[in-house]
């Protein structure tokens, strides 16, 4: 966890620096509560999301929401007149950064195939006209959008493989693949409210009807869907490792990685290029089907930021302690002395 800079070593807008100073009188009240309060500090990791957030969109805007998630946090900032409000705010942050990423669990690679993969490939070709209707869709279109592979690894979908000779004879390696969701829905959600899980966390940031008009209001859409392997995707939700755009090059983006040697210990590439499979352009061109949306770069860019703040803040850390402190204590004692827990627990819940 790191505390946030100093006003001299930040250089905000006048509204962000006014903003700063109360955030930075926050974390000195939460610094002084800590010797008599709760263990997992939610206050301090409440208000340090909110500065490590604040500070990360003004560092690096998205194209397309420019300015809008930077202003709208120190707008919120700004209405809160007291640290215990700020607090508040901040744990609505902590809350839903941990709630729709951390807990996110991907579809794997189960699908039942006809009898030659010519006729899998048309199959797909007709759902990819009709548009995903389903969480199995977007699956489904986004493995073959991007070549049967995973896209930051490579490595082909294994149970496509051991169907179809065709990539079973391709030398990559093979694995399991899943659908990454950049927004993705929540493991405690399902049906309707999953949309609203995942556009709640970007609202947050003042962004619903931009993402509503990108995403036609559907979580499950290809520009919010990336083929991984069930490692990958793992890594990809437990914040390890991002996406960082490649300044002038299109759709192309750095494997940015907490650990040192990520990409060497994983076979993961330590750039790459996302781009429509050669083979789905030519037969989307001969069938007069519109191409399929690759994932859309700002809303990586948001995630990136999510990412970032999640490791910087120390809210990933805090979250893992809270989990493992609740595992080991399968009921809460009597007596008060699991007090800390219970109250970070309850914290967990104010999402609002």
């Amino acid at each position: 966890m790191s505390a946030l800079p100093s006003l001299s070593n930040v250089n905000f807008d006048s509204d962000g620096t006014r903003a700063w100073k109360l955030l930075l009188r926050a974390e000195d009240a939460a610094l002084a509560e800590r010797p008599s309060h709760a263990k997992y500090q939610d206050h301090l990791v409440a208000v340090r999301v909110l500065g490590w957030f604040m500070k990360d969109f003004w560092d690096h805007p998205p194209h397309r929401f420019g300015t809008t998630p930077y202003l709208c946090l120190v707008s919120k900032i700004l209405s809160c007149y007291t640290v215990e409000k700020l607090f508040a705010l901040g744990l609505i942050y902590r809350n839903h950064l941990i709630c729709v990423f951390r807990n996110a669990t991907g579809l794997t690679s189960s699908y039942v195939s006809p009898p030659s993969f010519d006729e899998y490939k048309e199959q797909v070709l007709v759902a990819m006209a009709n548009g995903p209707q389903t969480k199995a869709d977007v699956k489904a279109l986004a493995l073959h959008r991007d070549g049967y592979r995973c896209m930051i690894t490579g490595a082909y979908d294994i149970l496509l493989a051991v169907q179809f000779l065709e990539i079973l004879e391709q030398p990559a390696k093979k694995s399991h693949t899943q659908c990454a969701c950049l927004f993705p829905a929540s493991a405690q959600t399902v049906g309707k409210e999953d949309a609203a899980t995942a556009f709640t966390m970007l609202e947050l940031f003042g962004l619903r009807d931009e993402v509503h008009k990108l995403l036609g209001g559907q979580v499950d859409s290809l520009r919010n869907a990336l083929t991984m392997t069930g490692d990958m995707h793992t890594s990809f939700d437990q914040f390890i490792f991002w996406l960082e755009e490649v300044e002038g090059e299109l759709d192309t983006y750095d494997v940015v990685s907490i650990v040192d040697d990520f990409c060497q210990a994983t076979d993961a590439r330590s750039r790459v290029t996302f781009k429509v499979d050669p083979a789905v352009v030519k037969d989307c061109e001969s069938k007069g089907i519109s191409l399929p949306d690759l994932p859309d770069p700002d809303l990586i860019a948001i995630r990136a930021s999510c990412a970032r703040v999640a490791r910087i803040s120390g809210a990933v850390e805090q979250n893992d302690e809270i989990i493992e402190d609740r595992e080991m204590i399968p009921v809460l004692a009597s007596d008060g002395s699991n007090a800390d827990l219970l109250k970070s627990l309850l914290n967990r819940r104010v999402i609002t």
